[in-house]
């Protein structure tokens, strides 16, 4: 098993160092692997069929979906109203507007599933206005960079969603279990921001706002709380599936570009095309690491692992 372990070590290396796609590097790794250890097996027939049933598995209906809401509502340019509906609310806090990176990336994380467009879009918009405000340039990117992240934690996860899949776990429980976490470790987030900005004695120029801006502010975010709002409480109860949820989802993003007057034939086919390019990337990924966790399930080396792990006799602390 050792032997295994290295060959599929240096194939990894070999390969991703080389710039192989990531999904064709898994799948190369994995047909070696079975070519040199399993010659007996029908190596074509298998792996088509394995390519097939990892391809069409009915779960994966959902992520094209999301990925195109995602790029839906990236064309609809929603960092701008994220800034102006969230800025009245947060600039008091200690740590001011650098809370809209976390505010603001934990609802657009919870429309989108994708934390690269999180903190695309949040970024594009936020970085520049806490600069001119005089805010810390670290904390500011610091807290964007961390608070982007949540799209792998907050629903619909388009990660999740592959992991789901790839784990054959239930995607809806896991959409579930990541909403009071991904909550948690938004509050930390701002709890951090609030500390090291009290603790640096920083200093910024916000201005301050009025109650009337406040409330202007949130009719700025409200149409995306509500999306948000439909999409949690249908996954907390169970009231449709990811699938449904994420068709439901692609509309409530169309109409929210609608309201927003970014809604045009040009954007559509724009965020078409670019959540086809997504979705294949992600769809080779797939089949390339059904072929290699089939290849390293035949050759034991799973088991192995596990089996060398438990010899260990760890803590269960550790």
């Amino acid at each position: 098993m050792v032997e295994i372990g290295l060959v599929t070590l240096v194939l990894f290396a070999a390969l991703l160092l080389g710039s192989v796609w990531v999904g064709l590097s898994l799948f190369g790794v994995g047909y070696i692997l079975l070519s040199v250890y399993k010659p007996n097996i029908p190596l074509e027939a298998f792996a088509g069929k394995l390519m097939w049933q990892a391809g069409t598995a009915q779960e994966l209906l959902a992520l094209p979906l999301f990925i195109l809401m995602s790029d839906i509502l990236v064309t609809a340019r929603l960092g701008r109203s994220l800034f102006s509906g969230l800025a009245p609310w947060v600039s008091r806090l200690p740590g001011g507007l650098v809370h809209v990176n976390v505010a603001g990336s934990t609802l657009f994380a919870a429309v989108s599933g994708s934390s690269a467009a999180t903190t695309a879009i949040v970024g594009r918009v936020t970085l520049p206005e806490l600069q001119a405000h005089g805010y810390d340039r670290r904390l500011s990117i610091g807290s964007l960079a961390g608070a982007g992240t949540l799209g792998f934690l907050i629903p619909p996860s388009i990660i999740m969603i592959i992991y789901g899949v790839v784990s054959e776990q239930s995607i809806l429980r896991l959409f579930i279990a990541g909403i009071v976490p991904g909550l948690l470790l938004a509050v930390l987030y701002s709890f951090y921001i609030a500390v090291a900005h009290t603790v640096s004695g920083g200093r910024s120029t916000a201005q301050r706002y009025s109650w009337s801006d406040r409330w202007r502010g949130l009719a700025e975010i409200a149409p995306m709380v509500v999306l948000i709002a439909g999409i949690m409480g249908a996954l907390y109860f169970g009231i449709a599936s990811p699938t449904e949820l994420a068709s439901v989802g692609v509309l409530g993003a169309i109409l929210l570009a609608a309201l927003r007057r970014e809604l045009s034939f040009a954007n559509l086919v724009s965020a078409g095309n670019s959540a086809v390019r997504t979705s294949a990337m992600m769809g080779l990924i797939l089949i390339g690491a059904a072929l290699l966790n089939a290849a390293l399930g035949f050759l034991g080396l799973p088991r192995a692992l596990a089996g060398w792990i438990a010899a260990l006799d760890l803590a269960p602390s550790l």
